[in-house]
């Protein structure tokens, strides 16, 4: 089982989201809502395409394939929580 947690970006997006309710955002924060909003694009397919894989080798049993899928779940945390694309 994959287990989740909330990338510092998705903070950022509600601090963005809070400030906004109160004053427009500065062009500043408008350029970090969008490069924000782009990197939980990117995550979110990122991870559709490995719960799609997950399902798939489950379904076959095929364990060297959930091993491999282990390893791109790794991929990505590396690449969008420990310090790659946003690190906050």
């Amino acid at each position: 089982m994959v287990e989740l947690v909330v990338l510092p970006v998705h903070q950022r997006l509600a601090e963005l989201h809070t400030i906004v309710d109160k004053r427009p955002l500065t062009a500043d924060e408008q350029v970090e809502f969008h490069d924000c909003m782009q990197i939980n694009a990117d995550v979110m397919f990122e991870l559709g395409k490995i719960k799609i894989a997950s399902q798939q080798a489950f379904e076959t049993d095929d364990t060297e394939w959930q091993h491999d899928i282990c390893a791109r779940i790794e991929a990505v945390s590396k690449k969008f929580i420990r310090g790659g694309i946003y690190s906050g």
